[in-house]
């Protein structure tokens, strides 16, 4: 992968939407026809973006002392949205920029 950005947009809603854009070769073009391949760019932009995740600290992090073992637990928190309202955010962008 060439080039890859994943940047945060602030919508009404109060929330951000982390976009992830992937730049690649001309030569990978024939590889998007193999599923294996596509899985795996799937997972490199997930990974991606869960990085930024933790980065700009969008996942609330809690630290609880397990008292059954003796341990640590470690609680994440993120707020998703299904692709549908995903969709309606893109509306929303859409009509707030005309």
């Amino acid at each position: 992968m060439n080039d890859v950005s994943v940047t945060p947009t602030e919508y009404a809603i109060g929330g951000k939407l982390l976009h992830c854009t992937v730049h690649m070769d001309i030569s990978n073009r024939a590889k998007m026809a193999d599923d294996d391949f596509v899985v795996e760019i799937k997972k490199k932009v997930a990974k991606m973006l869960a990085e930024k995740l933790v980065e700009d600290k969008f996942i609330e992090f809690t630290y609880m002392h397990d008292y059954t073992t003796d341990g640590v637990m470690v609680n994440g928190r993120v707020i998703v949205m299904p692709d549908t309202q995903v969709r309606i955010v893109r509306k929303l962008n859409q009509v707030e920029l005309k």
